[in-house]
């Protein structure tokens, strides 16, 4: 790793993952700390392994921190960004245009990206291995975690476009009032971090595919753009779009 680009974005997830922890507290929007405050650091932990590896390129604990941590970490901030979606819904009283129901939209997705973290955590745990063949399974398990990180952002992305659509369509309840303007910045947030996260996924998921020994694993600038920088673009995304700004307490939303 190149050591400025390590610091730059040290400096980076230090300012949004601070910047998420002042908000949470301003907005009492607590669960912002396990998600995207607690992944923030996970990547800090991970570009702080990473400067490391960049001054001592043979420190195996080096490359145990990073790789493990960089895995992770952004399962916390999917974890957000699927709360965040469900408690919007909630806000703008329009559960009746959604598949699921807010509570649904918490528990089955955060409990399909808390099943994506462990399986994740124990493939990168496996894969910092020195022997080669466990490495490998730990590989192919942490690929396994990713791809099914994958579907599940993926299916969450379906299901807000079709959400969305009804909205817009009208369906199925006619005579609705559109949506405020700070609840479509909030749904631009949404898009722009979801986005960003699915970009990432699926280049780990190629990463990971195309094995330690690729092109794609040895390339930095892969990583830094596709990983880091779709993390960084992520996070501050939800950082500019905060529900807990646009969306203030009414009498029915008291405690969203």
């Amino acid at each position: 790793p190149t050591e400025w680009i390590c610091i730059l974005f040290l400096v980076l997830f230090a300012a949004t993952t601070t910047i998420h922890l002042i908000q949470a507290g301003i907005y009492k929007k607590w669960f912002f700390i396990p998600t995207m405050v607690t992944g923030g650091l996970g990547e800090l932990a991970g570009w702080s392994g990473r400067l490391w590896s960049s001054r001592n390129p043979n420190s195996f604990k080096a490359f145990i921190l990073q790789i493990t941590t960089t895995i992770f970490s952004p399962s916390f901030m999917t974890a957000a960004n699927f709360i965040i979606l469900g408690q919007t819904i909630q806000y703008a009283n329009a559960q009746k245009y959604s598949r699921l129901s807010p509570r649904q939209f918490t528990w089955i997705f955060v409990t399909f990206d808390v099943t994506c973290l462990f399986i994740q955590s124990a493939g990168g745990g496996i894969a910092s291995t020195t022997n080669v063949s466990q490495a490998k399974a730990g590989s192919d398990i942490a690929l396994a975690g990713i791809a099914l990180q994958t579907v599940a952002i993926t299916l969450y992305s379906l299901i807000t476009i079709e959400f969305l659509w009804r909205l817009n369509r009208d369906k199925p309840i006619p005579g609705r009032e559109n949506l405020s303007a700070n609840i479509q910045l909030v749904f631009i947030g949404l898009a722009i971090s979801t986005l960003f996260l699915l970009i990432r996924a699926i280049y780990r998921l190629a990463e990971f595919a195309n094995g330690w020994d690729g092109k794609i694993q040895s390339t930095e600038t892969y990583f830094n753009v596709l990983d880091g920088g779709c993390i960084i673009v992520s996070m501050f995304a939800i950082n500019i779009f905060h529900p807990g700004r646009l969306l203030k307490p009414t009498a029915e939303t008291e405690g969203v």
